[in-house]
């Protein structure tokens, strides 16, 4: 029980954590000098340069629709953290909409605005994802492939749909500069949400040869709740077991000392394989 209290206090804090570095990016940053960074939140900048409505406000509206479909998707304990997220990202951006208009904001220049826009947005959206939810949209679209197409890296959809914003943004500003800046913006988005979405997460895909490998089986379960695949084949006339399982690679070092403690001539090898969930 006190595991599970821990993990959703960590979910929780993660979800507010990635909702005021949202909020910053569109608040501070992107909105101000009307620069995209894809998705829903590029949606609501570019109508509210249209029609003067504030960012945060569009951003709500415009994320009912993605939401019922993630209801659908993913049931209601990821809906009730998604809607938790969009309702106070939206509320902090409202928030900093009105700070900027009051103090104005914190940079004019449209690189840097770019560079740290991107960057926030990145990290926010990969903490919300870590803590099990999403800012809607464009975000819940991406959970529905990555789910369909494990193999898809989450930043590489991102990239495609947020493409597409910008070219959008590029119509209605009729400015190519603020297209490219806003390219800038996304490309940053990217690698900073793969970043932190991984950060701890790496894993590494292990091959276990020993004469003992019932017992690594057995340890495996037990201390890192892995159901390794028992290979039994033969080779040069020599019956084999082999066991072939994915872990964290912060687990290896563990992994190692426990497989060497059981067989200390065990064979193992191992490569990464980040790409399996």
């Amino acid at each position: 029980m006190k595991k599970t209290a821990a993990s959703r206090t960590l979910a929780v804090l993660q979800i507010i954590s990635g909702s005021v570095l949202f909020s910053a990016a569109v608040g501070f940053f992107l909105s101000p000098v009307e620069i995209v960074g894809g998705g829903v939140s590029g949606i609501a900048i570019i109508l509210s340069g249209i029609s003067g409505i504030s960012s945060g406000l569009l951003f709500l509206f415009l994320n009912i629709p993605v939401l019922v479909a993630g209801l659908i998707f993913f049931g209601p304990v990821f809906m009730l953290s998604t809607v938790t997220a969009t309702v106070l990202s939206s509320l902090l951006t409202l928030g900093i909409d009105g700070i900027v208009a009051l103090l104005g904001p914190p940079s004019s220049d449209i690189l840097l605005c770019a560079l740290f826009g991107g960057a926030l947005l990145g990290a926010g959206v990969g903490m919300i994802f870590r803590g099990g939810a999403s800012t809607g949209g464009v975000d819940i679209l991406v959970k529905i492939i990555n789910k369909k197409r494990p193999a898809l890296k989450p930043g590489a959809i991102f990239l495609i749909g947020d493409g597409a914003v910008v070219a959008l943004n590029a119509l209605f500003t009729r400015s190519i500069e603020k297209a490219l800046y806003s390219m800038v913006t996304v490309l940053v988005f990217s690698v900073a949400f793969d970043r932190v979405l991984r950060m701890g997460r790496r894993r590494i895909s292990v091959l276990v040869l020993s004469g003992r490998c019932s017992v690594i089986e057995k340890k495996l379960a037990g201390e890192f709740h892995i159901r390794p695949f028992v290979i039994d084949g033969s080779m040069e006339g020599r019956d084999f077991t082999a066991l072939l399982f994915t872990s964290a690679r912060s687990d290896f070092r563990k992994m190692s000392s426990l497989i060497l403690d059981t067989d200390p001539d065990a064979f193992f090898s191992s490569i990464p394989s980040d790409n399996t969930p």
